[in-house]
């Protein structure tokens, strides 16, 4: 009860200051497009959409202040988001964020919901200001990096020759399913050249498991160009999930327009227990693969060798791992059963999955698949001995002994064909 009175107090008197000086302002941005999308399902095309947030997302919020005398100021700030489209609004009203504290000479200190020192790091070095397609906010969804900090303590230092630091400790309040996060972060900036880092530290409340989360980003200008990049990690406790993006966007301005360009890498492994992987940024459409598929028809060397042969998909299992029961050493994983993958093509269509590199446009299993965006080991071919590819090579030959297999299924299958 006493804590909840003392947080009552230092509400009421900032409210009341704001009132008084009436220096709040009412703000937002409304944001509507007609776009055409590629729905990425097998013969369906595209479709005509009315998209809310294009550039920016929808928004509107209060914010004010209070001169309180010797430099100090008091603040606060709410915002909530709405899609334009439906009128719906954020899950959590004021979510966007929600913050009082103090600013002065000492920097600035505030309570509640905040954006976390790797946000800043991020919306920093973004080329397209985190607006449009393409931009490093996909790394901020469920279960990546941590964007905006419920229940948080936020510090600012001033700024000591263009260098700055934050600081933010946000606990779990108890509640299970919430983690304790402490983060920092160290940016300069100085005309048009910036630089940061940030580092946050997640324990999870339920398992008491910690996360870790980076960023790296740096910016600058030259005449008519701006060159923007930045590295994103976030990595959960345990093994094979770990989140990586890159981004490196370039601008150019001319006259009162601007051209912009941002390419854009990310990846993620997951399903390790059903004994594959899935590649959310999908190696097959870097720049360099697109450029591969370009030139194969004209008869240039095609960049074939990077990515190798493709095989067809037979079926599909579930991988169980087998320990040895006096041990309890790791011997090797089998088969939990087997799903004939082109009888179950029409199936997989059906169900859609997360799009990681693009959230607007829907993939299904299918597409998973037949756009192989996901990676995989040979570990054994049918044999008298039934002996897997680590029974009789390691190391290195291993990989070539995978690669060599493909090769002759492949060959094999051309080879039918060509009759």
């Amino acid at each position: 009860m006493k804590k909840s009175a003392v947080s009552l107090a230092v509400l009421s008197a900032l409210s009341t200051a704001s009132f008084a000086q009436s220096s709040v302002t009412l703000y937002g941005i409304v944001d509507a497009a007609i776009a055409v999308e590629d729905t990425g399902e097998t013969g369906k095309g595209s479709r005509k959409v009315l998209n809310s947030g294009n550039q920016s997302s929808s928004r509107f919020g209060v914010r004010g202040g209070e001169d309180l005398g010797g430099g100090l100021t008091a603040e606060f700030n709410i915002e909530s988001g709405l899609a334009l489209d439906t009128g719906a609004a954020d899950s959590a009203f004021w979510g966007r964020r929600a913050v009082v504290g103090l600013k002065g000479g000492f920097g600035s200190l505030f309570l509640g919901r905040e954006y976390s020192p790797i946000a800043g790091v991020a919306a920093a070095s973004d080329i397209f200001g985190q607006g449009f397609f393409g931009t490093n906010l996909s790394a901020f969804t469920s279960g990546r990096l941590s964007r905006r900090l419920s229940n948080s303590v936020s510090y600012r230092t001033p700024s000591f020759g263009g260098v700055q630091a934050s600081f933010v400790a946000s606990p779990s309040e108890g509640v299970s399913s919430a983690s304790r996060v402490l983060g920092t972060a160290v940016e300069y900036s100085m005309g048009r050249l910036y630089a940061g880092a940030g580092y946050h530290d997640l324990e999870r409340a339920s398992t008491g498991l910690k996360d870790k989360e980076y960023a790296f980003g740096v910016g600058y200008g030259v005449g008519a160009f701006d060159f923007k990049g930045n590295y994103l990690v976030a990595d959960p406790a345990g093994a094979d999930n770990k989140f990586e993006q890159f981004n490196m966007g370039v601008s150019f301005g001319f006259g009162s327009g601007r051209l912009l360009a941002n390419l854009q890498q990310s990846r993620i492994v997951i399903c390790k227990a059903l004994g594959y992987t899935v590649v959310t940024a999908a190696e097959a459409d870097t720049v360099e693969t697109i450029l591969a598929r370009l030139l194969a028809p004209l008869g240039f060397a095609s960049l074939s060798d990077k990515f190798g042969t493709l095989a067809r998909i037979l079926g599909i299992a579930p991988l169980v791992s087998v320990f040895d029961k006096s041990t309890g050493d790791f011997k090797y994983e089998k088969p939990l059963f087997w799903i004939h993958y082109p009888t179950s093509r029409e199936v997989f269509a059906r169900y859609q999955v997360f799009n990681p590199v693009n959230d607007a446009s829907v993939m299904s299993w299918e597409d998973v698949f037949e756009m192989r965006q996901f990676a995989a080991t040979i570990y054994k071919e049918s044999n008298v001995a039934d002996r897997r590819i680590e029974e009789y090579a390691s190391g290195r030959d291993q990989l070539l002994e995978g690669q060599k297999i493909s090769s002759e299924i492949f060959n094999f299958e051309h080879d039918l064909w060509s009759w």
